[in-house]
């Protein structure tokens, strides 16, 4: 977190840093968030103790919830 706040509130770059970090967290993350929850389903048909999906979707909730927190637009 602190590594971000430095880089969209730098008083030169800040503004651009925050677009191109936006850009690469709304491109790359559903695609992250996708692919885990692949995996998340195999887990939870293969395992007997439940769960992988739900936190698959709760861990894509908090990191969402990070980035914006950090004022980036998703």
């Amino acid at each position: 977190n602190p590594l971000i706040k430095a880089w969209t509130s730098d008083e030169q770059h800040g503004e651009a840093n925050t677009k191109a970090l936006a850009e690469m967290v709304n491109k790359r993350l559903p695609e992250a968030t996708a692919a885990i929850a692949a995996i998340a389903e195999v887990f939870d048909e293969l395992l007997p103790e439940k769960g992988a999906v739900e936190f698959a979707k709760n861990n894509a909730e908090a990191l969402t919830k990070r980035y914006t927190d950090l004022g980036i637009a998703l």
